[in-house]
Parts: C-alpha cells; sequence; structure tokens
C-alpha cells in the first residue's frame, strides 16, 4: 500500500472583481429569484416571482425556459388558470414592463 502525500493547502488570493448571479434559492417553498454575489457570497432576494433568468434582456421571467423563445426577447404565458373560460396564451416581450406581442 502506497500512501499519498496531501497536496499543500493554498493561500487564499484576493480578486480584483465582483460579480451578480441569477439563482433560485430553493431552500424556502415558493418561487425565491435571487442574485448570489462574488466574493462576498451574499444572497439577495430579487422579489420578482422569477422562474428563470433571461440574460437577453438582464431580468428574471415569471415562465419556464421552455416558454422562452431561443433569443430571449419574446416568451408566451398562459394568464388565466382558473376553471371556466380561459384567456387564451399570450405573447409577450421581455422588455421591462412586459408588453403583448400580437402576431
Amino acid at each position: 500500500m502506497t500512501m499519498h502525500a496531501r497536496p499543500p493547502i493554498l493561500p487564499l488570493s484576493q480578486v480584483e472583481f465582483s460579480c451578480r448571479l441569477p439563482v433560485l434559492d430553493v431552500s424556502k417553498p415558493g418561487v425565491n429569484d435571487a442574485f448570489i454575489t462574488f466574493p462576498a457570497g451574499t444572497l439577495t432576494p430579487a422579489g420578482t416571482d422569477g422562474w428563470n433568468y433571461d440574460w437577453a434582456v438582464d431580468r428574471w421571467l415569471p415562465v419556464g425556459r421552455n416558454a422562452i423563445s431561443p433569443d430571449g426577447r419574446r416568451y408566451a404565458i398562459a394568464k388565466d388558470w382558473s376553471p371556466g373560460p380561459q384567456a387564451p396564451p399570450a405573447c409577450m416581450s421581455s422588455t421591462q414592463p412586459p408588453e403583448p406581442i400580437f402576431v
């Protein structure tokens, strides 16, 4: 049996940049869109009830990834899930505020 030496522990380095990444916080119930900052490691709620962050327009969208267009500029959403007559799905622009797109 051969013993392997542990690799040395490297010292921490200071970085000269920071970033903010969108994450879904699943540590509590509900939709919890948030941002985690680096290198601080802080979690800041976004509070938009978004399901997917759209990099093309730099904001959270209230739908799953499969409802977002490949270019990220539009998404489909059904606004009324109540029993009875329902509104048809809408195609929305991903701008802020979102606007319906009629085709």
